[in-house]
């Protein structure tokens, strides 16, 4: 949409008359339009990000560390934001902004992306540093995210000001694909835990929008991905659950069934008929 955009605004400007010629001097265009895949593709499997031209960089973040072809990792999440003490106006967004550094180390099983952001300015506040560290585990057959360890220094400007300051391990509750996959997850959970004496501060990235792959990436983009929806998905619950109470009634009903009883005695048309005395 974007190149057709272009193409347009330059044959508007031209005479309605005039005779062009257009020569393409480029190998690819600069910008692609992304789209974005529906829920109906997922059974298919999908890939999230087709070329690194896709990605728009003033709406999303994309990380691409790359040291050589057997080490690299990319990053991508339509929504990236710190939140310290689970406060709402304690919360920077850090979304479409480029890390002041980052480094990728591979070896020995292991991935380690190291981003680092400095004077990231808030709502009610200051993001002075941030220093955060990804852990991936890497075997021959997959490959998981062990946590994400996350150093911080937030100076919170609101009523009253306060400086939160700390240290913060944040767990994946599962993050792991098989190899040559991506990861993809709308909303990854994490498990955080302080590394503070005092545990009094809390500092938790929160992405949306969630894709990595720190292993196998091959032409330039992201392999197919591993979806977070996990087995028992709301469908199959709502299935299993009126199942079980379709079973309880038919129970139910076999119970009462089995519960009737035929008289044993029947009158005999040729013998005495048999009678009942009451009293009155």
């Amino acid at each position: 949409k974007n190149n057709n955009d272009i193409i347009g605004s330059v044959l508007k400007s031209l005479p309605k008359k005039a005779d062009f010629t257009v020569l393409l001097t480029a190998n690819r265009p600069s910008k692609v339009s992304v789209e974005l895949p529906s829920h109906d593709s997922l059974s298919s499997g999908r890939h999230l990000l087709a070329d690194l031209d896709d990605v728009d960089a003033t709406s999303v973040t994309f990380i691409n560390a790359t040291t050589d072809s057997s080490c690299a990792l990319y990053l991508y999440a339509t929504g990236v934001t710190f939140v310290a003490n689970d406060d709402p106006e304690k919360t920077v967004n850090l979304t479409a902004v480029d890390p002041n550094s980052q480094s990728l180390s591979c070896g020995n099983g292991t991935v380690v992306l190291n981003v680092k952001y400095n004077n990231v300015a808030g709502d009610k506040g200051t993001l002075k540093t941030l220093d955060m560290d990804m852990l991936f585990l890497v075997t021959k057959r997959r490959w998981a995210l062990g946590n994400i360890s996350v150093k911080y220094d937030y100076d919170y400007q609101g009523d009253p000001p306060e400086t939160v300051r700390g240290s913060d391990v944040m767990s994946a509750k599962f993050m792991a694909s098989p190899r040559k996959m991506s990861y993809h997850c709308d909303l990854p959970k994490f498990k955080v835990k302080s590394l503070d004496k005092d545990n009094k501060t809390r500092g938790i990235v929160t992405f949306t929008g969630f894709q990595i792959q720190p292993v196998d990436i091959v032409t330039g983009s992201f392999s197919e991905a591993n979806e977070c929806v996990g087995f028992f998905t709301a469908p199959i619950w709502m299935g299993l659950f009126t199942t079980i109470i379709l079973t309880l009634i038919l129970a139910l009903a076999i119970t009462m069934i089995m519960s009737l009883k035929t008289m044993d005695r029947f009158d005999d048309p040729k013998g005495k008929t048999i009678t009942v005395n009451t009293a009155e």
